[in-house]
């Protein structure tokens, strides 16, 4: 129908309407078709476009099969630069853009880079999704180095990298373990604008997780001051950077802050939070953070409440001498409604051989119950005072 649209319709096609075709054919997957109507185009009177050949490369690339279309792909690139050239006409940014993230795709980021010095010498300005993109592929490679260098040539070119591109390039270097680079290169970004959350998260976590501690405070009081809100984020890295470095009490204020200023924690944080607090025997601690973590109606999970009742039963065995005639301490299971965490609890605690006597009890929830114990928050974890078998003050009510 195209071909003898001419003879039998009276209308003669032009560059625009090719285009058109073209774009059809790659959407189906009809590069080679394509192809096929690219190079009849000037038998019919018509010189392919920059629309024309940027399609045609944008066929290949979305493709997907870059291995097995690779030999080919690269030859149509190379006919297509020449040709253009000879009909005089210019690759404009979207050609460029479209073959820099075929070559980055490949993992050619050096050949990117040429590319993009290529279009800066045209006196194209890169987007900075293109930037961050080819940023991004020389540090998946190990190149952060060069990912640098690429950074600062782009903006002898007037070219002001955003929060994407610094965030990318920070991310790398703390990876690399590099943090006070990156605080460098932070710093250098700071002078043109203010850095975005996403910028200090990526500087923060980073200082978390190499134990700048310190660092990581001082970039959240700055986050503070110049009005760019801390969010969840932020919070958790600095809680869990706490936890790591044997500081779970300061991640216990940083919680509280956190809920103050609206932010939600997660599952995760929780169980970072009571492993640590665990580990530091802090008792009154853990009986507020898994208050808060019930007032906020999240459960923690298995591998939490596994520790945090080994420790309990280890501290008190650790209490009475292998000649003490007294009673052993006897674990209580308290469930609530039904809660997913019981049987694991319960399943873990029986491959432990660890003995203790569950309870099941019909809850509203946040009612309080009386039992034996006296009255008990079921929303909380207590020590309670017991008598009979039980030894006193030696015995805990988990309530789940």
């Amino acid at each position: 129908m195209f071909k003898n649209s001419q003879k039998r319709f009276e209308i003669v096609p032009n560059v625009f309407t090719c285009n058109i075709l073209l774009k059809a054919l790659c959407k189906k997957d009809d590069v080679e078709g394509a192809v096929k109507v690219l190079d009849e185009m000037p038998g019919m009177g018509m010189v392919p476009n920059v629309v024309s050949y940027t399609t045609i490369m944008g066929g290949y690339v979305d493709r997907g099969d870059m291995v097995g279309a690779k030999g080919v792909f690269y030859q149509i690139l190379d006919r297509v630069m020449d040709e253009m050239e000879e009909n005089g006409v210019e690759p404009n940014d979207v050609t460029y853009s479209v073959m820099i993230e075929a070559l980055c795709k490949e993992k050619k980021s050096g050949e990117a880079v040429n590319m993009v010095r290529d279009m800066l010498d045209k006196k194209y300005i890169p987007s900075s999704a293109l930037c961050c993109r080819v940023i991004d592929a020389l540090c998946r490679e190990g190149k952060v180095e060069e990912a640098c260098e690429l950074w600062k040539m782009l903006l002898l070119k007037n070219c002001t990298p955003d929060n994407a591109i610094s965030s990318t390039l920070i991310h790398w270097l703390c990876k690399e373990g590099k943090v006070w680079e990156a605080r460098k290169l932070f710093d250098e970004f700071d002078r043109g604008s203010i850095p975005s959350v996403l910028t200090y998260n990526t500087l923060i976590a980073g200082m978390c997780d190499s134990g700048e501690l310190c660092e990581a405070g001082r970039l959240w009081d700055d986050m503070v001051e110049r009005g760019c809100p801390p969010n969840s984020f932020t919070y958790n890295m600095l809680i869990k950077g706490f936890c790591k470095a044997g500081h779970a009490k300061e991640g216990v204020r940083v919680l509280e802050e956190m809920l103050d200023r609206g932010c939600s924690p997660n599952e995760s944080t929780y169980s970072v939070l009571i492993e640590a607090l665990c580990d530091s025997g802090c008792e009154a601690d853990i009986s507020n953070v898994l208050n808060i973590a019930a007032s906020c109606k999240l459960e923690i999970n298995y591998d939490s409440w596994r520790v945090l009742v080994e420790k309990f039963v280890t501290s008190h065995a650790n209490r009475h001498s292998p000649v003490d005639s007294s009673p052993a301490p006897k674990l209580v299971l308290y469930s609530y409604w039904q809660s997913s965490c019981s049987w694991r609890v319960r399943f873990g605690l029986n491959l432990k051989g660890l003995s203790y006597e569950y309870r099941a009890v019909n809850l509203a929830k946040g009612e309080q119950f009386t039992s034996e114990f006296g009255k008990l928050n079921p929303l909380r974890y207590v020590p309670v005072l017991v008598d009979g078998d039980v030894v006193v003050s030696d015995s805990y009510a988990i309530l789940l």
